[in-house]
């Protein structure tokens, strides 16, 4: 798509997409891609270079040609929309946590994956069932 532009070599489910128009907001583009404007696709923002990605999983199986052509509109709707994009688009604050101590980090990612791999305690007459 003119004006676009994806980041790297995604061989994964993350694609990274950045404007090389100067005059395509790839804020404004998310916006447009989502809820508001009926689209319904989640592009979460990005910084240190100004982008958006998409995380695909499952549920997007089969969408890849509606996405690209709802990509597409989007584009053409910001660009022919720029008063309405100014005032509806923000900067990224995706991975801010960036700022935060790397102990911090840490500790927080640590007591997470606990959390999520506790194993509930079976009481000795349970198990023998």
């Amino acid at each position: 798509i003119e004006g676009l532009e994806v980041m790297g070599d995604p061989q994964l489910s993350v694609i990274g997409i950045r404007s090389t128009n100067p005059d395509l907001n790839i804020y404004a583009l998310a916006y447009s891609m989502g809820h508001d404007k009926g689209r319904e696709w989640e592009l979460n923002s990005l910084q240190n270079p100004s982008c958006v990605h998409i995380c695909c999983t499952y549920m997007h199986k089969g969408l890849g040609p509606k996405f690209v052509d709802d990509l597409r509109g989007s584009v053409k709707d910001v660009l022919e929309n720029k008063a309405f994009y100014a005032k509806k688009s923000s900067v990224a604050i995706y991975g801010t946590t960036k700022s935060a101590p790397g102990s911090l980090v840490g500790e927080t990612s640590k007591a997470f994956i606990d959390a999520l791999f506790k194993l509930p305690k079976v009481k000795p007459e349970e198990s023998k069932s």
